[in-house]
C-alpha cells in the first residue's frame, strides 16, 4: 500500500516536473513568436496542426494506452506493436506529403502546403519512442519522461526563436515540431532498456486490439470534436480569425494538458494497477480532482478576469479582438480540467467501449453547437463550444462515476469548496482592474493582479482549511524532510 502511494505521488510529482518545465518554454517561446509572426502565421499552423494531430492519432492507434493498461505484456506484444507504427508511420508521412498541395488549394493557402511536408516529417519519427515512453510509463519511471519531455521542448522552442528571428516566418514553428521529436525520440531510446526485436505477430496485436481499437475509435472522434471549430474557422472565416481563436483554445487547453493529464498519465497506470478495487479508485479519484482544481479553478478564472491585461502582456496589442473569445474558453477549460480525469477511469477499468458509447453522442451535439454558432464568427464558435461542454460534463461523469460508485453530486460538491475561493478571488481581480487607473500598463497590471490574487486565494484556502490545500499542505510538509536529506 504505501509502495504504490510512493509511487503514485512520485509519478504525479515528476510528471508535474516535466510538464511545468515544458510549458516554460512554451510559455517564452509563445511569447516571443507572437511578437515575431503574425495571426496569420499562426493560422497556417493551426490549421495543418489539424491534419497533422489527426494523423498521429493514426498513427498510435490505441496501443500505447493499451500497452499501459494491461497487466501483463510480453515482448511479442512490444515488438509487434513497435513495428507496426513505424510502417503505419511511414505510410502517413507519405499520404501526407503527396496531400499538402490540395489542402493548400481547398484553403487557399500557398504556404499551407510547404508546411505540412515539414511537419509530415513527424510521422516518421514519432513511432520510434513510442514504445519506449509506453514501458517507462508501466514501470512509473516518469523522472526519465519528465527529463524528454523538458529536454525536447526546451530545444525546440529555442530553435523556433532563432529561426523567426532570422526571418523565417512560419516554418520556424514547423521545424520546432519537427525538432522536438527528434530530440524526444533519442531521448526515450536511451533512456530506455528494451529495445525492439525482429518480431511482428499478429496474434500479439489482435491481443491488445480488443482494448486498443475502443480507445482508437475514442480517440477520433474526440479529436475531431476537439478540432472541427479550427477546421470550419479556418475554411469559412480565414486564417487570420483562426489564428486569434486557436491561441485563445490553447489557453483553454493548458490546464488540461499541462495540469490534468500530469495527473491521468499516472493515473491510467496506477489505477490499472488496482482495478478490482473500486473503491480505492473513487477515493485516489476524488483527492486528486481536488488537488487539480486547486490549481485549475483559480488559474482559469484569474484569467477570464483579467482577459484584457492578460492578452495585452503576453501577445501583444494585435491579439486584442480575441480577449471576449478567450473568457468564455477559459471557463470552459476550468470545468474540463476535472472532468477530463474520467477517461483515466473508464480505461483503468477496461471500458473503453462504454467512454466511446457515452461520448459519442455528445460529440456530435457538440459540433451542431459550433456550426450554429459559426454565423456569429469565433465568438459564435466559442458560445456554441461551451454550451455542449457544460450540458455534456455531468451525464460523462455520471457513468463513469458509475464504475467506481461515485455520483455527479459527489463529484462536484467535493469541488465546490475550492470554486468559490477561487470565484471571490476573480471577483476580487475584476475590481481592481476598474479601480486601477487606465495609465497603468499592461505589465504592472498583471503583476498586481497576480500578486493580489494569489494573496486573496491563499488567505481564502488557509482561512477555511479547504481539504484539497490541506492534503497539499500534508504531502509537502511529509516530502520536505526527504528533499532535504537529499540536498
Amino acid at each position: 500500500m504505501k509502495d504504490f502511494r510512493e509511487k503514485t505521488i512520485s509519478g504525479v510529482a515528476w510528471n508535474a516536473v516535466g510538464q511545468i518545465g515544458r510549458q516554460l518554454v512554451v510559455l517564452l517561446s509563445n511569447v516571443a513568436l507572437a511578437r515575431l509572426l503574425t495571426p496569420s502565421d499562426f493560422g497556417i499552423i493551426a490549421t495543418a496542426i489539424i491534419f497533422s494531430n489527426f494523423a498521429m492519432t493514426i498513427s498510435e492507434q490505441g496501443f500505447l494506452d493499451a500497452l499501459v493498461q494491461r497487466q501483463e505484456v510480453t515482448e511479442e506484444h512490444l515488438s509487434s506493436i513497435f513495428w507496426v507504427n513505424i510502417l503505419t508511420g511511414a505510410i502517413l508521412a507519405a499520404l501526407f506529403f503527396a496531400g499538402a498541395p490540395l489542402l493548400g488549394r481547398i484553403y487557399g493557402e500557398p504556404a499551407l502546403a510547404p508546411v505540412m511536408r515539414v511537419i509530415a516529417a513527424m510521422f516518421v519519427i514519432y513511432p520510434i519512442g513510442m514504445v519506449h515512453k509506453a514501458v517507462l510509463t508501466r514501470g512509473l519511471a516518469f523522472r526519465k519522461i519528465a527529463a524528454v519531455e523538458i529536454s525536447a521542448a526546451w530545444i525546440g522552442g529555442m530553435t523556433a526563436i532563432a529561426l523567426a528571428w532570422m526571418g523565417v516566418g512560419v516554418f520556424s514553428i514547423a521545424l520546432q515540431f519537427v525538432v522536438e521529436f527528434i530530440v524526444a525520440a533519442a531521448a526515450l531510446r536511451l533512456l530506455c532498456e528494451w529495445r525492439p526485436r525482429f518480431i511482428l505477430r499478429w496474434s500479439a496485436v489482435r491481443d491488445l486490439s480488443s482494448f486498443s481499437r475502443n480507445v482508437f475509435f475514442s480517440n477520433i472522434t474526440g479529436y475531431w470534436v476537439r478540432n472541427i471549430d479550427n477546421l470550419l474557422i479556418g475554411l469559412y472565416l480565414g486564417q487570420y480569425p483562426l489564428g486569434l481563436y486557436s491561441r485563445a483554445y490553447a489557453i483553454m487547453l493548458f490546464p488540461i494538458s499541462r495540469v490534468s493529464w500530469v495527473f491521468g498519465r499516472v493515473l491510467i497506470r496506477s489505477f490499472s494497477i488496482i482495478q478490482e478495487d473500486p473503491a480505492r479508485i473513487r477515493c485516489i479519484l476524488l483527492k486528486i480532482s481536488r488537488a487539480i482544481a486547486l490549481l485549475t479553478f483559480p488559474m482559469m478564472l484569474g484569467v477570464a478576469a483579467s482577459a484584457d491585461a492578460f492578452v495585452a502582456c503576453v501577445f501583444g496589442g494585435q491579439w486584442v479582438e480575441m480577449v471576449p473569445v478567450l473568457r468564455i474558453l477559459a471557463c470552459v477549460g476550468m470545468f474540463q480540467s476535472v472532468t477530463s480525469l474520467t477517461y483515466s477511469v473508464y480505461l483503468a477499468r477496461g471500458r473503453a467501449d462504454l467512454n466511446l458509447r457515452v461520448n459519442l453522442p455528445f460529440q456530435l451535439l457538440q459540433v451542431a453547437g459550433i456550426l450554429l454558432g459559426l454565423k456569429w464568427g469565433i465568438l459564435g464558435v466559442a458560445m456554441g463550444y461551451a454550451a455542449t461542454a457544460l450540458i455534456s460534463a455531468p451525464i460523462v461523469c455520471r457513468f463513469a462515476g458509475g464504475l467506481i460508485g461515485l455520483s455527479v453530486t459527489g463529484f462536484f460538491s467535493n469541488l465546490k469548496a475550492i470554486f468559490f475561493c477561487a470565484a471571490a478571488m476573480a471577483l476580487a481581480v475584476a475590481g481592481l482592474d476598474l479601480l486601477l487607473p487606465p495609465e497603468v500598463g499592461a505589465v504592472a497590471r498583471m503583476s498586481v493582479f497576480i500578486v493580489s490574487g494569489a494573496a486573496v486565494y491563499w488567505s481564502l484556502l488557509r482561512g477555511f482549511n479547504v481539504p484539497g490545500y490541506r492534503e497539499l499542505m500534508d504531502i509537502v510538509r511529509e516530502r520536505l524532510p526527504l528533499l532535504r536529506g537529499t540536498a
